[in-house]
């Protein structure tokens, strides 16, 4: 039972340190982040991705929003208020800047988990 609330309680810090909902999150849908979280060395290798882009807020929007709409483009245009071609040039300059495409599978995840990391890094 010790080792069980342990690790509810761990779930609980990594669901409130990535700001999503506790209540409907479970240990499946955090595996990479609660592995993170056990790993401060990775956890800060993975951030530093996003250093790059962080000094660019604009670059910061455009790519939360278009991870968070599944890399859809034409809703993350509307969103920022933007067309599709000046998302296009943001998310050039994301793949530029961190060396990972959003516009990829593997970029979207290394990119989606610096965002995972960098959100735990700045949690109070």
């Amino acid at each position: 039972v010790a080792s069980a609330a342990a690790a509810a309680r761990r779930l609980l810090a990594t669901a409130e340190g990535v700001a999503l909902p506790p209540g409907l999150v479970g240990e499946r849908d955090l595996v990479l982040e609660s592995a993170l979280a056990e790993h401060p060395p990775a956890l800060h290798r993975l951030a530093a991705v996003l250093d790059p882009v962080r000094a660019h807020e604009h670059l910061a929007e455009a790519l939360v929003a278009f991870l968070a709409s599944d890399g859809n483009r034409e809703p993350t245009a509307a969103a920022l208020f933007l067309s599709p071609g000046g998302l296009s040039l943001r998310l050039d300059r994301i793949a530029q800047l961190t060396g990972f495409d959003p516009r990829t599978s593997r970029g979207a995840r290394v990119l989606g988990a610096a965002l995972s990391a960098r959100s735990l890094l700045d949690r109070p």
